[in-house]
């Protein structure tokens, strides 16, 4: 919510996918993003065909 309880706009919250070759960058920016109420991490992928079945 905006100013004063309204609606600003904006999408909130999210599932996402994290794809990296590097477990320190991976794992990293999945523990910042688990960090946040509305975004949820549902899968990690070391390389994007593993990714795939998830898109």
């Amino acid at each position: 919510m905006g100013p004063e309880g309204r609606d600003d706009g904006r999408v909130r919250g999210g599932r996402g996918l994290i794809a990296d070759d590097q477990d320190l960058v991976r794992g990293g920016l999945a523990a910042l993003l688990s960090l946040e109420d509305d975004i949820e991490v549902i899968a990690e992928a070391v390389r994007v065909a593993e990714s795939r079945g998830w898109l």
